[in-house]
């Protein structure tokens, strides 16, 4: 086996080998989920969040961190089918375990689509993970569902310079971020393949939603409404304006709702979102790690 290579940013032709590897272990596991490799979330941009594993000029191997809130990191990994059982993946957690522990990283959260089967072996043999929660992708069916309009009493404002305090105090208690809310805030103000949105309810910002733009389909994310206001409809009335904005754009429009959280997951289904994809998530806690 090569060396480990750590990243904190991918050039064209590394992005591109782990898409292709990507694609091969799905086609393999017979798993249609998709690799995230953007780092514009990640609350510290200067830790490295790609650890690959290359034998020659062939990538056999990677692991990528999604870092959005302080002190955890997701990890998503993927090994090629012929080089399974050879101690890659053991090989690019240790590096990335020394990396999580020297940043105050404490929680690493494994994400494993519950279609493959080998991640699913995996990870139950991965003693030092525990099942946290599950999620639900979600995709809109375009054909099935009329988006309708909104409420007279509500509005809805592009996130800009100019009413990003109003933003950050609704996305701080709505989302229950922290610090990451500039994070956020720093991702959708350049307008570029992401925005924010505010909704206000009888002149009241009380509610934010976010869209990502990417190749082959838009995905709607950190959609909340204060508590104070919720229950009055204000989250449903939020997706179909969002629906509405971004539907000639595209019609592959996305959602991912935790499955313990079955207000939202009802509330997308009213508005025509279909599941998709079922993701598994392990938590470990490396400062109680034995090894």
């Amino acid at each position: 086996m090569g060396d480990v290579i750590c990243k904190t940013e991918l050039e064209g032709h590394t992005r591109k080998d782990i898409l292709e590897l990507h694609q091969i272990c799905s086609t393999f596991d017979q798993t249609a989920g998709q690799v995230y490799l953007s780092t514009e979330l990640n609350y510290d941009k200067t830790i490295p969040a790609f650890y690959l594993m290359y034998e020659e000029d062939k990538l056999i191997a990677f692991l990528m961190l999604f870092m959005p809130e302080k002190g955890e990191a997701e990890i998503t990994a993927c090994t090629h089918p012929q080089y399974r059982r050879r101690g890659c993946f053991r090989t690019l957690y240790e590096r990335a375990r020394n990396v999580c522990a020297e940043k105050n990283i404490h929680k690493l959260i494994y994400v494993v689509d519950s279609d493959c089967a080998v991640g699913q072996e995996a990870i139950k043999q991965w003693h030092r993970a525990s099942y946290s929660f599950s999620e639900f992708k979600m995709r809109w069916n375009s054909r099935q569902q009329d988006v309708g309009g909104t409420d007279s009493e509500i509005s809805f404002w592009p996130v800009t310079i100019g009413n990003s305090a109003a933003y950050r105090a609704v996305a701080a208690k709505a989302l229950e971020m922290d610090d990451e809310v500039d994070v956020f805030l720093e991702a959708v103000l350049p307008a570029g393949n992401r925005r924010g949105y505010l909704e206000y309810w009888q002149g009241m910002p009380v509610g934010v939603c976010h869209v990502s733009f990417d190749d082959d389909e838009i995905c709607i994310y950190g959609l909340g409404v204060l508590e104070e206001y919720r229950g009055k409809g204000l989250g449903k009335q939020f997706v179909r304006y969002i629906l509405n904005e971004v539907k000639n754009e595209s019609e592959e429009i996305v959602i991912e709702v935790d499955s313990d959280n079955q207000r939202a997951y009802r509330l997308y289904l009213s508005c025509g979102f279909e599941v998709e994809q079922k993701t598994d998530y392990y938590e470990e806690n490396i400062e109680e790690a034995v090894f």
